[in-house]
């Protein structure tokens, strides 16, 4: 099944450098490196998340599949003790299926107490066809190593069903979406806070779709620096049904709340639509992120933007900030975006449309003069295998100068890729 994956990537994009004049493009070199490649089902395969890295330097992350029984994985790489040495891989879980969880489609946070948290979409039982998904940790052992638990179940439909996207910490509480269920079937947001030895987890928002709602958030939150979650979701915003949203939620203070705000409704196909990665905000809460669709180019459904959004005079304005080409520039762009100290923006596009490439690594430099447009540079090229990853589906982790992501796909066995890249 993972080389078949990994071929029609090969077909696609062979398909689209048929079809698509290769435009010009400026490139900038960055030291690229392929950290890992899965090589074998048991150990995991086809990561689809970023990685984290932790306060121990280590890098950790997840696998939607492979494993004993094909449910995903959880596993760590330990950096190397010398320059261009090899990273260490350490398989932490293999989720077993039923009560256990099965295919996780978050990345790890680090929680309190070094703890690991994430979620799965499916298993942990419940009302749910194949399991409504669970929360889990990861706890490190006094003598090295971690405790697996399962700290929470989604068991109805009601209390939220598939979760999926990036986590967020604050005050030792966690923070995620599920894509569905929740009392209007719409998704949720969700708090998991620590009560006595045990964990509880709450619904902060039920989404019901309308023009004053999303649908279905595959995004997870991130905290802005006003100390609200933000996020997107993949449609509402519109009587209609609507093409996505980006939306505020205000954690309870004062004895209110609760209280979530739709600050852009994605509306036309130019503009971007489906958003489904997490937003990134900058010191002072500009928003950014990334749509799958919409936009410009012959790619199906037009081959996606990356957007943003600025508060001004109490109004939150949208602008595209890039149109992705479905060419050498790339296209589908699916993970979230990070900034260098520069104020420079990175992130990756799934595929490409130039001949023998699958996907790229991008940088976005902002405009040097206040109304000048933000300049696109590619960074990498993905490859595709024997030596190289292909389709990137996960965003990017910064640490210092470095970033770190993954490949669905790619490498010896088509089973994906961890790399690093130093622009």
């Amino acid at each position: 099944m993972a080389r078949r994956m990994c071929r029609n990537t090969a077909i696609v994009a062979g398909i689209l450098a048929l079809l698509l004049p290769v435009a010009a493009s400026p490139a900038t070199a960055a030291t690229y490196r392929t950290i890992h490649q899965f090589r074998d089902e048991a150990s995991g395969s086809h990561p689809v998340v970023e990685v984290v890295r932790a306060a121990d330097g280590m890098l950790y992350g997840t696998t939607r599949g492979g494993g004993a029984k094909g449910f995903g994985t959880v596993f760590r790489l330990a950096p190397p003790q010398t320059a261009n040495g090899a990273y260490r891989y350490t398989l932490l879980h293999v989720f077993a299926g039923g009560r256990d969880g099965t295919n996780p489609l978050s990345g790890l946070v680090e929680g309190p107490g070094g703890s690991l948290f994430g979620t799965t979409e499916s298993g942990g039982g419940g009302s749910c066809s194949g399991g409504c998904g669970t929360i889990f940790e990861l706890a490190p052992k006094a003598g090295g190593g971690f405790v697996y638990r399962v700290v929470s179940r989604f068991d109805t439909a009601t209390a939220g069903a598939r979760a999926s996207g990036s986590l967020a910490v604050r005050a030792g509480r966690i923070y995620g979406t599920t894509s569905a269920g929740g009392r209007f079937t719409g998704g949720t947001v969700w708090e998991l806070r620590r009560v006595g030895a045990g964990w509880s987890r709450t619904i902060l928002h039920a989404f019901r779709g309308g023009r004053n709602d999303g649908l279905y958030p595959r995004s997870g939150v991130v905290f802005g620096p006003d100390g609200a979650l933000y996020g997107t979701t993949e449609a509402g915003g519109s009587e209609t049904g609507g093409r996505g949203t980006v939306f505020r939620l205000a954690l309870a203070s004062g004895g209110v709340g609760p209280t979530t705000t739709i600050l852009h409704r994605f509306a036309d196909d130019g503009n971007g639509t489906g958003p489904i990665a997490p937003v990134t905000l900058d010191a002072k809460g500009t928003v950014y992120g990334t749509t799958p669709y919409g936009g410009t180019g012959t790619c199906f459904m037009r081959c996606g933007t990356v957007f943003r959004l600025a508060k001004s005079g109490g109004i939150w304005k949208a602008t595209v900030i890039h149109r992705f080409d479905g060419q050498v520039g790339g296209a589908f762009p699916r993970g979230a975006l990070v900034f260098d100290g520069a104020g420079r923006l990175y992130g990756t596009a799934s595929t490409a449309g130039a001949r023998g490439s699958f996907g790229t690594l991008f940088r976005l430099d902002p405009p040097a003069a206040a109304g000048g447009s933000w300049q696109r540079r590619i960074l990498h090229t993905f490859a595709g295998p024997p030596g190289d990853g292909a389709t990137p589906f996960g965003g990017l982790t910064r640490s210092g100068g470095a970033f770190w992501g993954t490949t669905r796909d790619g490498g010896g066995e088509g089973l994906g890729t961890v790399f690093s890249a130093t622009p």
